[in-house]
This record gives C-alpha cells, structure tokens and sequence, in this order.
C-alpha cells in the first residue's frame, strides 16, 4: 500500500494532479448547478408573466391601474 501510495517518486506529481482534476469537476458541477438553478428561476418568472401580464401602467389586470397602489383615486 505504501508503494501505491508514493507513486514511484512521482506521488506529489501525481496525487496533486488527482486533486487538481477533483477539485476542477466539483467546482463545474457547482457551476453547473448554480446555472441551472438560475434558468429555471427565469424560466419561472416568464410563466409568471404570461399569466399574469401587467396592463402597462404598473398594476396587474388592470388592479392598480391609473387610480394607484390602493385602487383609489388620488387628488389630482
């Protein structure tokens, strides 16, 4: 075992390269990960917006339309 493991006189060389090669898929799977997370957010956001599209003015549905937030004329 302690002759696999010292690699010849070459362990340093090759177990840094193992660690390299590991810890490189573990950051692209992270990555990954992170990117696809992030599409499905935005892909969930324009389902969102397709059902319910603003009027225009800010509210939704025509709700807050040109009378504000509250649905209530303002003073004018």
């Amino acid at each position: 075992m302690n002759e696999f493991i010292s690699m010849g006189g070459y362990a340093l060389y090759v177990w840094g390269a193992a660690g390299m090669t590991a810890l490189l898929v573990a950051g692209e799977v992270l990555a990954l990960r992170s990117r696809t997370k992030a599409i499905v957010r935005q892909h969930q956001r324009a389902l969102r917006r397709e059902r319910h599209p603003t009027d225009g003015i800010g509210g939704r549905n025509g709700k807050n339309g040109k009378n504000g937030k509250d649905g209530h004329e303002g003073k004018a």
